[in-house]
């Protein structure tokens, strides 16, 4: 459904701008991934909204979004399967009951983990030279340590699912 309607999409740009517009290649492959991210905020946003968690759903959403940029991490295989999973897991997290220890703990575990892998799988996959790695490592853990500011729940689980997804699991054979 949406590869269609980024199809239509990249098609009406070309006729509107046939020489200033990129390749309808290009541009649909661009609005897929911007109809993704649109449609799963959306839905994320909905989905808060319903629980009564919206202002504290896009809290986690913004947070686990700002980690995701400086810490890089896994991809799955569809875009499908990222918006569901991305969808249960900042709709979930609101709802996740933490005293202040297990936030602190949360908040410590993402350090580490941050320490050890980030950035990660960006290798190959961004324009961001490999000297700024370091950086982007230290941007992480300081994005992370904010939290110990707020102490917010929800915060510290969507940056732990992050920093989990920055594990590399090498494949042996």
């Amino acid at each position: 459904m949406i590869e269609a309607l980024a199809l239509r999409l990249a098609q009406r740009l070309k006729n509107a701008e046939p020489e200033r517009t990129a390749s309808v290649d290009v541009m649909k492959y661009s609005l897929i991934i911007l109809l993704n991210l649109s449609f799963t905020i959306l839905v994320i946003g909905l989905a808060g909204a319903v629980t009564g968690k919206f202002g504290q759903t896009m809290l986690g959403l913004a947070a686990f979004m700002a980690l995701k940029f400086v810490s890089g991490g896994a991809h799955l295989r569809t875009a499908l399967q990222c918006s569901v999973l991305s969808v249960v897991c900042m709709v979930a997290a609101p709802h996740i009951p933490m005293t202040e220890g297990w936030v602190r703990g949360t908040i410590a575990a993402s350090i580490v983990l941050l320490l050890l892998f980030a950035p990660s799988g960006l290798k190959g996959h961004t324009r961001i030279p490999d000297r700024y790695f370091p950086l982007m490592k230290l941007a992480s853990v300081l994005i992370v340590s904010l939290n110990f500011l707020w102490l917010s729940s929800t915060v510290a689980v969507v940056q732990f699912i992050q920093s989990a997804a920055t594990i590399r699991i090498i494949k042996r054979g």
